[in-house]
């Protein structure tokens, strides 16, 4: 019985961050071709940092 909660748990944190780096990724795209930005200098800038936070409540608000 909770192995079967423990996957779904499991299910539900991956199907949340699949979503989430889909988002992130679209932000990603339509900041290059808006904006012009490259890819690498957007991830390792500051604006990155940012969706840490989005991230770790994402994983904690699950678990």
């Amino acid at each position: 019985m909770t192995e079967v909660k423990e996957n779904n748990k499991m299910k539900k944190i991956f199907k949340n961050l699949f979503w989430f780096y889909v988002a992130v990724l679209t932000i990603l795209m339509v900041k290059v071709f808006v904006g012009g930005e490259s890819v690498i200098e957007y991830v390792t800038g500051e604006k990155f940092v940012l969706f840490i936070p989005i991230l770790l409540g994402v994983i904690s608000e699950e678990v």
